[in-house]
């Protein structure tokens, strides 16, 4: 690595195309040379917990310097509302998580009104807009519900 940067130096001082060659030759030859040597060593750390999946996951997570997160939940605040019990917030979660679902579907436009909204507005385009299917025109529609108004200046 130090003749690596010895002749990037000399090829900024210099500036001849020989000099730049000659460090872009070496940086190739250091970064290959890196890449094997993380490859092996990620392989070998591997060979060990081979067909043990729970001692594949450790060592995975230790190379990539993961910290096992064991926190349990001790409150959750809804509607300023503070819940402590375990169970209340097992509930919690639960009826979240289950209700999201449909909560979204509920959002996504399902009358035919919204869609000949977007289909006249579109046909107001150029020809090419035109050219789409009624398929094409539901997902053109469900991406512009998704567009936040709120980020894009163009919308005013």
């Amino acid at each position: 690595m130090r003749c690596r940067d010895a002749a990037k130096k000399k090829a900024i001082k210099t500036k001849t195309p020989q000099d730049w060659a000659n460090y872009r030759k070496l940086r190739n030859k250091i970064n290959n040379k890196v890449k094997t040597t993380k490859a092996s060593y990620y392989h070998n750390s591997l060979i060990p917990s081979e067909g043990n999946s729970r001692r594949t996951w450790k060592t995975i997570n230790h190379l990539m310097s993961r910290r096992q997160n064991n926190q349990l939940v001790k409150e959750v605040k809804i509607d300023d509302i503070s819940i402590c019990n375990s169970n209340e917030i097992s509930n919690t979660f639960n009826e979240h998580f289950s209700s999201i679902g449909p909560r979204l579907a509920r959002e996504i436009p399902s009358t035919l009104d919204e869609v000949s909204e977007v289909s006249t507005y579109l046909n107001n385009f150029p020809e090419n807009f035109n050219k789409l299917s009624f398929v094409q025109l539901l997902t053109v529609l469900f991406l512009l519900i998704q567009i936040d108004c709120r980020k894009l200046n163009l919308l005013g």
